[in-house]
C-alpha cells in the first residue's frame, strides 16, 4: 500500500478545494444569469443556461471525483512497480518473504 505523507495529502487537498470553488464559480454564476433571464422574459434561453450551469455544476464534481480515484490508481501503480511505499516503512518482497519463511520453521 502506498503512504502518502501529511504535506502531500494538505496539497491535494488545497488543489481539489480550489478546483471545486472554480466549478462551482462558474457553474452558479451561469445558473444566476440564467434565473436573472428568466425573469426578464427570457424563459427559454434563460432556462438552458440556468440547466447549462447546473450541469456544468455536476460534470465538475463528477470529473473531480474520476481525478480522485485515478491518482489514486496511479500511486498504487508507481508504488507496485518501484517495489516500495512513498513512506519508507512497508517491507520489501524478499523482506516479508524470508519473514514468513522463519514463522514457518518453527
Amino acid at each position: 500500500m502506498a503512504n502518502v505523507n501529511a504535506i502531500e495529502g494538505i496539497r491535494y487537498g488545497f488543489r481539489l478545494m480550489g478546483y471545486i470553488v472554480v466549478v462551482y464559480l462558474i457553474g452558479a454564476l451561469l445558473s444566476f444569469i440564467g434565473v436573472g433571464m428568466i425573469d426578464s422574459g427570457s424563459e427559454i434561453i434563460g432556462g438552458l443556461l440556468a440547466l447549462i450551469g447546473i450541469v456544468a455544476i455536476l460534470a465538475g464534481f463528477l470529473g473531480m471525483g474520476y481525478k480522485v480515484i485515478a491518482d489514486g490508481v496511479e500511486k498504487g501503480i508507481n508504488a507496485a512497480n518501484s517495489g516500495s511505499s512513498s513512506g519508507g516503512n512497508s517491507l520489501q518482497p524478499s523482506q516479508s518473504d524470508q519473514r514468513l519463511s522463519n514463522l514457518k520453521q518453527k
